[in-house]
């Protein structure tokens, strides 16, 4: 082996070797992003099933009778679709898949964007809530085109 032999190989060798830590900089790349979603999914989790407001809007949607809307004050609707909001931004900006934010937290946004009782006190109509009135037109749709579908796997 020559000494000319011998510097080719260890150029072929340094390049393989620059593949190999830049592929292996994709995977690691790859899974910090996954903990990333993973991480924003959960403290988005969290925030829904802790917040007082939220919690307290559910509980009025759940219930049978449009009086329990009148017990909701106006920043607690505020709040709850300030959540919507940020979700839809999240989904938009692809933070977040828009199948993982439909199948945790479509059933609710769908539900107030429906009911009359909780508008009480807000201007549907106003730019405020258009995000969260066009989020949940296509929660809505997305769950219409569930209902015949197979299960799904998601992936964050």
């Amino acid at each position: 082996m020559t000494l000319e032999d011998l510097k080719n190989l260890v150029t072929i060798l340094g390049i393989f070797g620059t593949v190999g830590v830049f592929i292996k900089g994709i995977f690691e790349f790859s899974r910090q992003n996954a903990m990333r979603r993973l991480e924003l999914f959960q403290s988005m989790r969290k925030r829904f099933e802790e917040s007082p407001s939220i919690k307290r809007v559910r509980d009025a949607l759940e219930s049978d009778g449009k009086d329990a809307f009148a017990t909701l004050t106006k920043n607690d609707k505020v709040d709850f679709l300030a959540f919507y909001e940020d979700l839809a931004l999240m989904v938009d900006t692809r933070m977040m898949r828009f199948d993982i934010a439909q199948y945790w937290f479509s059933f609710y946004v769908i539900m107030a964007n429906d009911e009359d009782a909780f508008w009480v006190g807000l201007d549907p109509n106003l730019p405020y809530w258009k995000v969260v009135r066009q989020f949940a037109a296509k929660m809505k749709l997305a769950e219409a085109n569930l209902a015949g579908q197979t299960q799904k796997t998601f992936r964050l």
